[in-house]
């Protein structure tokens, strides 16, 4: 069984744009009347399943920092995959 604060770093991990499918789909499930427990469980696992890709064309600049995170050559292009828990 998993504690209600690993609950919680999974679904941090997830990321927003794939955290908005997770709620979504617990939503669509509660609005169906779905008992809370049942939603819970679907969330958890539709966030389990859920993987993002990120791609940067450029670095943002990070306002305390007052530089970019990191260089990137031109007609080069980063990109991190990772699944719900954060992980490569």
């Amino acid at each position: 069984m998993t504690s209600p604060a690993q609950s919680r770093a999974k679904l941090r991990s997830a990321g927003a744009s794939g955290l908005v499918y997770v709620f979504k789909i617990a939503g669509a499930a509660a609005e169906a009347g779905r008992p809370l427990q049942a939603c819970a469980d679907i969330a958890q696992r539709t966030c389990d399943m859920t993987r993002t890709v990120g791609v940067a064309l450029s670095s943002c600049t990070i306002p305390t920092a007052g530089k970019a995170g990191f260089d990137l050559p031109s007609k080069r292009l980063r990109t991190r995959k990772r699944n719900s828990r954060g992980l490569p």
